[in-house]
């Protein structure tokens, strides 16, 4: 939106109020106060952020921004796991049912190892068996009982029973409830790169983790026998071109963020299994390698691999 237009939108005493707090050096937001604990981080109220970053110098604004989201995200994370599930409106007990041989299992347990929230008891994780792939494709998520499809997260709240199959509907309520945007871009990230960030998100489901469970299907209904195998490689292509380039693009301070875990937990995964295909394709992919052998150094993937 041209500066101009924030000018005719926004009433005349916003304007130089927000240019004094700017002057005094204040705070490069304006802040509001998070619903919860008195010493709650506060949230910024973008919009106005917006206004302000037209209104003044760019590059100073945005060093004072990122000083601002360097202290907030050290208070958060400060905070025990159990103790940012709390300051939620709605705490929700939530069980995670997943098969840990499976690449949808590993990506899973992989992120709530990462966020804090597993084995430490924030968030209950149960192994069950996978009914694996069948003759028309469906993958461990789709199958047609609910109480088969893995991942599948399951809470309480209240009377009412929450029940999700959906694994882009589990990781957002996972991150809702509680990472508090650590495994996500932050603010100093473009927007534009913040919405590749969250298109690539869902597709690595479709994209990545689907092509991994059929052809991890192929390989053990063949007795490690290669199976179709064209769709993997395109796969790992993909994921090599468009989704590595936007991982990169979202890190702060070289943090993993969700994308980096769900990639490259799976990708590790089918490196230990030792697949021809997937060892063959990656000498043309540096970037997904170089991507897989990061993730499998972090130690949650590892003690995920490891379990």
């Amino acid at each position: 939106t041209a500066a101009a237009a924030h000018d005719a939108a926004v009433p005349a005493l916003v304007l130089p109020r927000v240019r004094e707090v700017v002057a005094a050096g204040g705070p490069p937001l304006p802040l509001v106060p998070r619903a919860g604990a008195d010493d709650a981080p506060l949230a910024p109220n973008i919009v106005l952020g917006m206004l302000v970053r037209v209104q003044t110098g760019k590059g100073e604004y945005d060093k004072r921004l990122i000083a601002e989201s360097k202290k907030a995200r050290k208070t958060k994370e400060g905070a025990s796991p159990k103790q940012r599930a709390a300051a939620s409106n709605e705490a929700v007990q939530w069980t995670l049912h997943v098969d840990t041989l499976t690449p949808s299992g590993v990506a899973m347990v992989s992120l709530v190892r990462k966020m804090g929230i597993y084995p430490s008891g924030a968030l209950t994780v149960v192994e069950q068996a996978a009914k694996w792939c069948d003759d028309i494709k469906r993958v461990e998520w789709e199958k047609i009982e609910e109480q088969e499809c893995l991942p599948r997260l399951e809470g309480r709240v209240g009377p009412d029973t929450v029940m999700l199959t959906s694994p882009q509907a589990i990781v957002r309520t996972l991150l809702d409830q509680y990472s508090e945007g650590l495994l996500e871009p932050g603010l100093s990230v473009r927007a534009s790169q913040r919405a590749k960030f969250v298109d690539v998100c869902a597709q690595v489901w479709t994209k990545l983790i689907r092509q991994a469970s059929w052809h991890l299907f192929a390989m053990v209904w063949d007795h490690g026998g290669m199976g179709p195998f064209e769709d993997l490689v395109r796969a790992l292509q993909w994921t090599d071109r468009q989704l590595v380039p936007v991982a990169l693009e979202a890190r702060l301070e070289d943090r993993l963020t969700v994308l980096d875990i769900l990639a490259g937990s799976v990708v590790a995964f089918l490196v230990q299994t030792d697949s021809h295909i997937v060892q063959e394709a990656l000498k043309n992919l540096r970037g997904l390698e170089n991507c897989a052998a990061r993730a499998a150094s972090d130690p949650s993937i590892a003690a995920t691999m490891a379990s």
